[in-house]
């Protein structure tokens, strides 16, 4: 099947469409490897993204790493219990400099080459973001799981937006976040390799599990917007506002 050419007059079209505007706080998680028809591929779509939020918008990409996990705690992994020792004594650890995103890889590895990008530092579930954030690599914590009160604060405002390009509905990480601030998340914990100065170690940290049931419940509770992206599929979701208001009394109380 043959495809007309996707411009980022395309993409800024339908991200208009959406509401999308300067100012926005936008979490991305997107893969557009399955439209190369897309001039530019995801380049085009973060800088597109970025010329219409402004520096006065943020826009937040995941920049997961499961390449720094214990392989115990991999379910992934191609080693075997007799070579994990092997595997901890020579990892090299995680670093928000050196060690690449292996999630949504494409799409992470292009937003870290652009300038003002700044990577929190956990060592599987780091993000990356750009703007006007208030957000600082000192409110990260590993005592927690990804959750509305440290590194993603800004996701609990009634207009932030997680938006999916390319990516199964399934996997946005809205539902994690509803999940965890209303206690209905199973809390693990895993281990990972850091590496601080110079130094590699294993380092605990919290990990919130939801079945694809639980998943699926909260994605019901959302405002969603479909759209197609010349064969990807796009969505749009948002909080609705009774939580924005309900989220604030709650917090208040704290």
């Amino acid at each position: 099947m043959e495809h007309r050419a996707l411009t980022r007059k395309d993409v800024k079209a339908l991200l208009e469409s959406i509401g999308i505007e300067p100012g926005s706080t936008v979490l991305l998680q997107a893969d557009v490897s399955n439209a190369p028809w897309m001039v530019g591929g995801i380049n085009a779509l973060i800088e597109t993204l970025m010329e219409m939020l402004t520096p006065k918008g943020l826009l937040i990409l995941p920049t997961f790493t499961k390449g720094a996990l214990d392989p115990a705690c991999d379910r992934d992994s191609v080693f075997d219990m007799p070579q994990w020792p092997v595997v901890r004594s020579s990892h090299p650890g995680f670093s928000s400099r050196t060690m690449p995103a292996d999630v949504y890889e494409q799409a992470a590895q292009s937003f870290l080459l652009h300038t003002r990008v700044k990577r929190s530092e956990h060592p599987v579930y780091s993000v990356a973001w750009w703007g006007t954030s208030g957000i600082s690599p000192s409110m990260e914590t590993l005592n927690y799981p990804l959750s509305f009160r440290h590194i993603l604060k800004r996701m609990e405002d009634e207009r932030a937006i997680n938006l999916l390009v390319g990516v199964d509905l399934m996997e946005a990480l809205y539902p994690v976040l509803l999940a965890h601030q209303e206690n209905e998340d199973t809390t693990v914990v895993e281990n990972a390799f850091v590496r601080r100065t110079k130094r590699t170690f294993e380092e605990p940290f919290l990990h919130s599990v939801l079945s694809e049931k639980q998943t699926a419940a909260k994605l019901k509770t959302l405002d969603i917007i479909s759209r197609d992206l010349g064969g990807l599929p796009v969505y749009k979701i948002m909080q609705p506002v009774s939580f924005s208001m309900n989220f604030e009394m709650s917090s208040s109380k704290d």
